[in-house]
């Protein structure tokens, strides 16, 4: 009787185990994922000139990611190579770099990926060189690439490099088959040859509204559950966010907790909303037009900046996942320049320091005048944001106390971006995204792109940032220094008000997609989420909306 109730025991917990394993839901294959993007879509896709995110993001689902990828937004990236890379001996360690491939990698075409393409690709990369965003991809290191049999892979470095395997991440390896045109073409190659690589998804049609992947059935990491990945771009944030709400679109991001918050009243469980910490560096700024009046004027700019309060920005507008910015250089990292770090909200200094320029309270509406000119100026923000139009409202309503008369004007993002292009405009608010593994290539595509535009109408320009920028360029000893004298000459002339940094990424997306977050922890053993890999995501299939058959 007594070995009964043991059997019995076992033979309960057993059942109890099983039911709860069926009560879990399983991947399924079948459904589609649409995401909604405010953006143009991407003319073409080359995997070594990305522009953008987004970008990043469709050349990653294409054509695969690095032979070694860190983790970005999204955790748990596929290895393509064993996962230990091998030394020759000891003391070349970060000399030379021995990977071995995995064999079971293939093209979209069926060709497998082998070492001879990973030479292709880097001699490519020698050759034509490229960029990530705002950083160049430069592997003028490399000495030379020796293939070993089919999988080996050696790389000979002119000088020791500790890192130089994460900086394979984000480079996909092409095929040298498909792609050996290149060599005498150039990347306008990319322009006129359908995009192929060994991503989990395939490009099935591609136009100003909408890019559509299929899943690649032959996947080296296991087929993706999702049949299709559909993004769909829009012109502004509220068109977006209005077909979320009618359930035509899945995932979307969103700038500010205020929407989130009125989705989760309207939808409730149908979606999750939910954060993730953001990998890159995003930092939201006021850039004036310094050959315009007012702010042709450094005092005009640097009273503005002194009578807009920051921190009630943050507080009353984007309080949750944001800090204060002093430059463009976040106040974390080390070669921020630290004398930065103070009170910079004082109008009553600044109220006095125009008064001292001329400007006086004459007029009836009790706006600062000056030889009969009145001290206001024109504000751009993108109209559909209401993260923008708050942010808009807010230094009006600062300004005003000042006398400054603000005039926000709304504007679509296509709009915003040629109005900047073309000098056309007083002020506007904007955002910079950039990695920060390269400080001074950041700060020179953020001088010589954002605040000077060199290639167009000259804005903002100083001859000693460009001095010192050439001498950094040839002797990399100076960049310690020409970072902190960047920060210096931008705080005392002010061609951009630094407002504050978006440290997280809100997503709002429709209940029925499962598996789609993965935990990490950072050196403090503090956890947060990651996306999991598109291809990892499933629908249960009694939620489907688009089954496989």
């Amino acid at each position: 009787m007594k070995n009964f109730h043991i059997f019995l025991l076992i033979f309960l917990c057993g059942l109890s185990v099983v039911q709860q394993i069926i009560s879990q839901p399983s991947g399924s294959f079948g459904d589609q994922l649409v995401i909604g993007v405010v953006d143009l879509p991407p003319p073409y896709l080359n995997p070594y000139q990305v522009n953008s995110l987004i970008e990043k993001q469709l050349i990653r689902l294409v054509f695969g990611s690095g032979i070694r990828q860190l983790e970005d937004r999204f955790g748990q990236p596929p290895l393509l190579i064993e996962e230990r890379p091998a030394f020759s001996n000891p003391r070349e360690q970060g000399v030379k770099w021995h990977f071995i491939l995995k064999r079971n990698i293939n093209f979209q075409n069926g060709i497998p990926l082998r070492n001879y393409d990973v030479k292709f690709t880097f001699d490519l990369l020698n050759q034509l060189g490229g960029y990530m965003l705002n950083h160049p991809i430069d592997f003028s290191n490399i000495e030379s690439v020796k293939i070993i049999g089919d999988l080996e892979i050696v790389f000979t470095l002119k000088q020791k490099d500790e890192f130089f395997d994460q900086k394979l991440s984000d480079i996909p390896i092409l095929s040298q088959d498909y792609y050996e045109n290149l060599t005498q073409i150039g990347y306008d190659y990319f322009r006129i040859r359908h995009p192929l690589g060994y991503g989990p998804f395939l490009i099935e049609s591609y136009n100003l509204q909408s890019i559509v992947l299929n899943s690649h059935l032959s996947y080296a990491f296991g087929r993706p559950f999702l049949n299709k990945i559909v993004y769909r771009f829009y012109e502004n944030e509220q068109e977006m966010v209005d077909e979320f709400i009618q359930e035509k679109v899945d995932l979307i991001e969103l700038k500010e907790n205020n929407t989130a918050q009125r989705l989760h009243q309207i939808l409730q469980d149908k979606i999750k909303i939910f954060s993730t910490p953001r990998p890159e560096k995003t930092v939201y700024f006021i850039l004036f037009n310094t050959t315009r009046e007012p702010f042709n004027r450094t005092k005009v700019r640097l009273a503005v900046r002194s009578s807009i309060n920051q921190s009630e920005i943050i507080k009353d507008i984007a309080a949750v996942n944001t800090h204060l910015a002093y430059s463009v250089v976040d106040y974390t990292h080390p070669q921020f320049y630290r004398e930065l770090i103070r009170e910079n909200y004082a109008p009553s200094s600044a109220l006095r320091n125009l008064q001292l320029e001329g400007w006086q309270i004459n007029s009836p509406g009790g706006v600062l005048e000056k030889n009969g000119t009145n001290l206001q100026f024109e504000l751009l923000f993108e109209g559909s944001s209401h993260l923008e139009e708050s942010i808009a409202r807010t230094i009006k309503i600062q300004l005003a106390e000042l006398g400054i008369n603000v005039l926000p004007i709304p504007v679509n993002f296509f709009e915003k971006d040629r109005l900047i292009e073309e000098n056309r405009f007083t002020a506007v608010l904007k955002s910079y995204t950039y990695f920060e593994n390269d400080l001074f290539t950041v700060l020179k595509d953020f001088y010589y792109r954002i605040l000077r535009k060199e290639n167009f109408a000259v804005n903002y320009s100083n001859p000693i940032i460009e001095r010192l920028f050439s001498q950094a360029a040839v002797d990399p000893n100076a960049r310690k220094v020409l970072i902190q004298r960047f920060q210096i000459i931008l705080h005392q002339e002010a061609p951009a008000l630094f407002l504050y940094f978006d440290d997280k990424i809100i997503y709002a997306l429709n209940n029925r997609f499962q598996n789609v977050r993965v935990s990490y922890s950072n050196d403090e053993k503090v956890y947060y989420y990651r996306l999991m890999p598109l291809e990892n995501w499933f629908v249960p299939k009694n939620l489907q909306k688009y089954p496989l058959y």
